[in-house]
């Protein structure tokens, strides 16, 4: 099985979240035959399994997820979403390129590994979920309070980051996400008689010119300044001539590490108290914003991309969040590469079959230099604590 099959055998299960759709059935036995160990970590209807070569330390892992989004409309859809069809240059359907292709190159590459180098130090392995896309509560951050091991030294996560080129970038870091609803109080009353009302319409209203041009932060070198973005107000009154007394306002944040929740918290009371609007806020945290420094996981992922692709990556923070959050919050260094994701969570995703090979020889350089540089680190510890 080739890296293209495994791929469109995946596509064709219809794995919307949170059902795997017996995929992970399938990884357990393709992976068990080379000796690959599987810890299941279910909860809640959520199918979590840890898949893991070789015993100790190090320990460094593929983090995938083999859920998906539905596909929305069917008459949106040039080919069936599931049907895992190639034309050739790409592999049609619903998580062809988020993350299937980066699945199957995963697994691929951790079975390449475990043939070629069976005595390898330490633990290689793969965790996957089928919660990634959903609330992520029992994915991958459940799993990783019940793993076989101690800790993971070193986790790729197999995100879509190429931009515009395969290659162009990987991800050291996301932004934090914070979402709000604001139920801003008024007192009703007649059109004609503003006098005896307030008006929960302009409240909201001037509440949202003062959250818009606030200035959050400047952002860094990394990260870009905070960014806010309103996506629902509504103030009905059910007729035409009578002032609304209440009004709902909702929005979400991205931030950068030199911001805090509590901070935009804080903040957004006082600007709704700055122009007279009373709100009941609603807060909910749905990511910390966190950023890799640790320069060799950077370097092990930079120079194999480089080295399939002749292409220098940037490092970037940029996207929405992904199951690499949960992984930082258990101090594990963790980066992600993957396929390019322009088509990713829209009618007629797809992903380039010419990608698919560099993108498992990527994986497998990574996890073999990372197990290397990592038994050898762990080596001259043991030796210079012996001495």
């Amino acid at each position: 099985m080739d890296v293209l099959e495994l791929t469109q055998q995946l596509v064709r299960f219809p794995s919307v979240t949170p059902d795997d759709a017996g995929i992970h059935d399938l990884l357990t036995t393709v992976l068990a035959d080379a000796g690959f160990v599987a810890t299941h970590l279910d909860a809640e209807g959520v199918r979590n399994v840890w898949l893991a070569h070789g015993t100790g330390h190090p320990v460094v892992a593929c983090v995938c997820h083999c859920d998906v989004v539905p596909p929305g409309p069917a008459d949106a859809w040039l080919r069936e979403p599931f049907s895992g069809e190639t034309d050739g240059e790409f592999i049609h359907g619903r998580g062809s390129a988020d993350m299937k292709g980066g699945l199957a190159a995963a697994v691929l590459a951790l079975l390449q590994i475990a043939h070629d180098w069976p005595d390898h130090p330490g633990t290689l392995a793969l965790l996957c979920t089928s919660d990634e896309e959903g609330v992520g509560r029992y994915g991958v951050r459940h799993a990783l309070t019940g793993l076989p091991v101690a800790r993971i030294d070193a986790a790729l996560v197999t995100e879509p980051t190429s931009e515009v080129r395969f290659g162009d970038a990987y991800k050291v870091g996301r932004r934090g996400s914070v979402s709000f609803t604001a139920a801003i109080s008024g007192v009703q009353g007649h059109v004609a008689y503003p006098q005896f009302a307030r008006n929960a319409a302009h409240a909201a209203a001037q509440l949202v010119t003062a959250l818009t041009a606030e200035t959050w932060d400047s952002g860094d070198d990394l990260f870009p300044a905070t960014g806010l973005q309103i996506t629902r107000l509504v103030a009905d009154s059910g007729a035409g001539n009578v002032i609304p007394g209440s009004a709902e306002l909702r929005g979400n944040f991205r931030y950068a590490p030199c911001l805090t929740a509590a901070e935009i918290e804080a903040r957004c009371r006082a600007l709704a108290d700055s122009v007279g609007a009373e709100a009941a806020w609603t807060f909910t945290h749905g990511a910390e914003p966190f950023v890799t420094h640790t320069p060799a996981i950077r370097a092990w992922i930079a120079d194999a991309i480089f080295a399939e692709t002749g292409i220098v990556p940037t490092a970037t923070v940029s996207g929405g969040t992904s199951d690499a959050r949960f992984l930082a919050a258990h101090h594990v260094p963790v980066v992600e590469f993957g396929a390019l994701n322009a088509t990713i969570h829209a009618a007629n995703e797809r992903t380039e079959v010419a990608n698919l090979p560099p993108l498992q020889a990527i994986y497998a350089r990574f996890l073999r230099r990372a197990l290397t540089e990592l038994a050898c680190a762990d080596l001259a510890n043991a030796a210079r604590d012996g001495s």
